[in-house]
């Protein structure tokens, strides 16, 4: 009964307490087989089996032993040679699942609940790019880690490694970023403003480190104004992923190709060249290209979300 209250207590600070249905510990208590010994009962030991951790957790057991082979996790053994985790090492564990989830790699964990002290102090190994653009805007705000996972629904471990250069965000992640922070898009993934400069030449586009698979944007032009213009190349069979909106309103012009655009999830558009089409920004919008073909899109947006 004590390891089942246990059990209940450290699901609910994990966040699990979906697995927690009312008068049913001693279900669990008989669904969870844990290996016992003789000079340690399941009430003396103060952590929890593979299994127990995986339950909790919410993920498979044998990626808590590939998270434990790779040195992620603290570990002890009881006298019959069981690994048991340490009850104190549930924080722990919840970021690496949060880590894991959000498509960090085992390397990019391992350095990121290492805490700072595993990248050094110098100034040569500050971060460079889109985190440490996030983290000097984050910090010149005075907002913390907590702060933003809470604004924007991520949580603060992955914001974190954006941050440190370990993970690279969704678009859909990096808009959210933007948004709280008062920014956008271009500003953190490095674009420049020329106020000053009327003509932008082929040579002289480039385009942005955004993180969309087959997909490549390129600023246009960009001032400090209202409008912001760009120019989607996307390749044959990519996508922009789930549905995303924000605030503004967008015009795009097919140069080349099809383009296939939904709506609301419920409102599918099919774009050749030499189509056109406007929408207010804060309405659910993905697209992709579905042919064998490339597909150019002239993409304006405003106000400047990108």
């Amino acid at each position: 009964m004590a390891r089942s209250r246990t059990l209940e207590a450290s699901a609910i600070a994990l966040g699990n307490d979906d697995l927690i249905e009312p008068n049913n510990t001693k279900k669990r208590a008989s669904k969870i087989k844990s290996p016992k010994t003789k000079n340690n009962t399941e009430s003396e030991l103060g952590g929890f089996y593979v299994g127990e951790v995986a339950e909790l957790l919410g993920v498979s057991s044998s990626k808590v032993r590939q998270w434990d082979k790779y040195g992620l996790l603290v570990t002890s053994r009881t006298d019959a040679g069981y690994r048991i985790y340490p009850a104190d090492q549930l924080e722990r564990m919840r970021q690496i699942r949060d880590l894991a989830s959000s498509g960090v790699n085992l390397a990019g964990i391992k350095l990121a609940i290492a805490g700072p002290d595993a990248h050094g102090n110098s100034a040569t190994t500050i971060p460079v790019g889109l985190g440490a653009k996030l983290q000097s805007l984050r910090r010149r705000k005075q907002i913390s880690l907590r702060q933003l996972g809470v604004s924007t629904g991520l949580s603060a471990s992955y914001i974190s490694a954006v941050e440190r250069s370990l993970s690279k965000p969704s678009f859909e992640a990096l808009l959210k970023l933007a948004t709280a922070l008062d920014s956008n898009a271009v500003a953190l993934l490095g674009g420049d403003f020329v106020p000053d400069k009327l003509v932008v030449k082929t040579s002289e586009r480039r385009p942005l480190d955004i993180n969309l698979d087959g997909i490549e944007i390129q600023q246009l032009f960009r001032t400090n104004g209202m409008l912001e213009s760009l120019l989607f190349i996307l390749e044959p069979g990519s996508h922009s992923g789930e549905s995303y909106g924000h605030q503004g309103e967008e015009f795009l012009f097919v140069l080349e190709g099809r383009l296939d655009i939904t709506l609301d999830e419920t409102e599918d558009y099919v774009l050749e060249a030499g189509d056109a089409m406007t929408f207010a920004s804060h309405r659910p919008h993905k697209y992709g290209n579905s042919t064998d073909q490339a597909t150019k899109v002239l993409w304006v947006n405003t106000p400047p979300t990108y």
